[in-house]
């Protein structure tokens, strides 16, 4: 149990590094002189959600301990259910930035993704029905009503200009009604997205399938509790850890080929920390 531990702690200990240098280049464009125009604003947001989803994983990875009610001994134990879960929105948030920004599409299209996937977030919390909540302060309520009035009319504004865009002749029949209706954040299925993005197909699609099973599946997430053997969950674990470290490693690599100043800050960091970002980056892609 304690060598486990040390294995664990050694991945995590060099996925925090990784993270911080992921930090350095998120923040690096928003504070450099770099000229960000403003339907790129979101991508500070995005990644640092990623961010956010893997320190949660590496608080995950470090266990927990249960006390017992009627015994004086304590249980340690994993919730890889739930890590697999932060895992799935970590790797959907990457898919999203590589559908929105991280692509070698034109101006115009990517403007197009991101008006789209803007005006389908407010939609779908525009469909949310507060009626029913009659115990709702006066003072939330209105607060809420004014916030979603304003989104309404940030809807007919987008919907607007999405329309005449060149790119929304290309949508279908069944496209249009969907983006209308609930809204059209991505005009392909996350499988779609991964075999269009620059990540390793084979693998992620095989990642992701298992990471929707797991969340999807009441059985799979018991049968996943059930296994308790020590091996099965510390080769979980690491696997976990490691393809955190995949996904923030591509978006380092993604956010030095999009801003050149990020590239110059990335090219002062110490050689061996390269060596270890370059490595996940190529298995990963």
């Amino acid at each position: 149990m304690e060598s486990s531990h040390n294995i664990i702690e050694q991945e995590i200990n060099e996925l925090k590094r990784i993270i911080l240098i992921n930090q350095e280049m998120v923040n690096t464009p928003f504070v450099a002189n770099t000229t960000i125009e403003k339907w790129e604003k979101s991508l500070e947001t995005l990644t640092i959600n990623c961010i956010y989803k893997s320190y949660s994983i590496i608080e995950l990875c470090n266990g927990f301990t249960m006390e017992c009610y009627k015994k004086a001994n304590n249980i340690f134990s994993y919730d890889l259910t739930s890590i697999n879960l932060i895992l799935r929105g970590l790797l959907e948030n990457y898919l999203t930035l590589d559908y929105l920004y991280f692509n070698t599409l034109s101006k115009e299209e990517q403007i197009f993704r991101v008006k789209l996937w803007e005006v389908s977030g407010l939609i779908a919390r525009g469909r949310l029905n507060f009626d029913r909540y009659k115990e709702m302060n006066s003072n939330l309520r209105k607060l809420i009503e004014d916030k979603l009035k304003g989104e309404r009319d940030s809807i007919d504004r987008i919907m607007d200009e999405v329309k005449a865009m060149p790119q929304y002749s290309t949508l279908s029949k069944k496209q249009i009604e969907k983006l209308e209706s609930f809204g059209l954040p991505r005009i392909r299925s996350w499988s779609q997205l991964i075999k269009s993005s620059s990540l390793n197909t084979a693998f992620f699609q095989n990642t992701y399938s298992l990471l929707c099973n797991n969340a999807h599946s009441e059985f799979l997430s018991v049968l996943q509790i059930g296994q308790t053997n020590p091996v099965i969950t510390l080769n979980s674990i690491t696997l976990i850890l490691t393809k955190t470290k995949l996904i923030n490693c591509m978006i380092i690599k993604k956010m030095i080929q999009k801003f050149k100043s990020c590239e110059i800050v990335y090219n002062t960091l110490p050689l061996n920390e390269t060596e270890i970002i370059k490595a996940y980056y190529n298995a990963a892609s």
